[in-house]
């Protein structure tokens, strides 16, 4: 926000506590020219090139289980001189909203619909505010050329899923989280999610079903091209979590199997498997 100091010439950023653009490409927004939506002049805040979107790599759970033919959408980048509370000074108008709602009007980009925005013809495009960044349609993916680098990947930012230090965290996050999944405490774990069959079968190395939504990278870390954490590119580090990994899912399969057979809440179960670990 302009109150603490940030301008018109720096980026804003929106991620979730588990993404982020790569070290290189943050490196490349701060010093390179050329990018289309770190450039006003190229835009002047217009929605098809105002908002830099990731191409994301997904880690589920371990640096060993990588999603294949996959990329994410998020983080977002967009330039300070297109954001509410940053560019005050008159000539970008805010946004209209519905009532009571974040969400623009159509034609304004709802539902992907811009179709009014070609009456603006001084370039007077209406700012973006923080829930622009995540609903609101507009901008462009800037991956990198694997075929022009054939040594790297497309991908420009990581998203980090479930690295809890606990399956019952998982749990409890998927059953009360945004997109909640009914009975998440009780269900077998490969059953929660498509993320999740692809992290059990990764950490049980089980191959995939073929029929299996989001399948991972046979080989694991090793096989991938960069750019990649650069935590992650400790060895010991992703021995240590791999190994961790599998046992907690060994401990969820045995305590969720023996809440089926006495029909004991699991929350309860996994507080006495605790107490016997301290």
């Amino acid at each position: 926000h302009k109150k603490v100091g940030m301008l018109k010439t720096d980026i804003g950023l929106l991620v979730d506590m588990d993404e982020t653009f790569s070290r290189d490409f943050f490196r490349a927004a701060q010093v390179c020219d050329g990018i289309d939506a770190l450039d006003y002049e190229k835009h002047h805040c217009g929605h098809k090139k105002v908002k830099l979107v990731s191409v994301t790599a997904t880690f589920e759970t371990s640096p060993e289980c990588i999603t294949d033919k996959r990329h994410g959408f998020h983080p977002d980048m967009i330039l300070g001189a297109c954001i509410e509370g940053i560019n005050e000074e008159g000539f970008h108008p805010v946004a209209p909203r519905e009532e009571n709602s974040f969400m623009r009007p159509l034609g304004l980009g709802k539902d992907c619909d811009w179709s009014l925005e070609k009456n603006i013809t001084d370039n007077k495009y209406h700012l973006w505010d923080i829930s622009d960044f995540r609903r609101t349609c507009g901008g462009y993916m800037l991956k990198l050329d694997d075929q022009a680098f054939p040594g790297y990947t497309r991908y420009t930012a990581f998203h980090l899923h479930n690295f809890f230090t606990s399956i019952d965290t998982t749990r409890f996050k998927m059953q009360t989280y945004g997109h909640p999944v009914a009975n998440a405490d009780r269900l077998p774990l490969h059953a929660i999610s498509n993320d999740l069959k692809m992290m059990y079968n990764c950490a049980k190395d089980i191959s995939d079903d073929p029929d299996q939504k989001w399948k991972r990278v046979l080989g694991g870390f090793t096989t991938v091209k960069p750019f990649l954490p650069i935590y992650f590119q400790d060895e010991d580090y992703r021995r240590r979590r791999h190994k961790f990994v599998k046992e907690i899912v060994e401990m969820d399969e045995q305590y969720i199997s023996i809440t089926d057979k006495y029909q004991v809440h699991p929350r309860f179960l996994f507080l006495i498997f605790r107490r016997a670990i301290i």
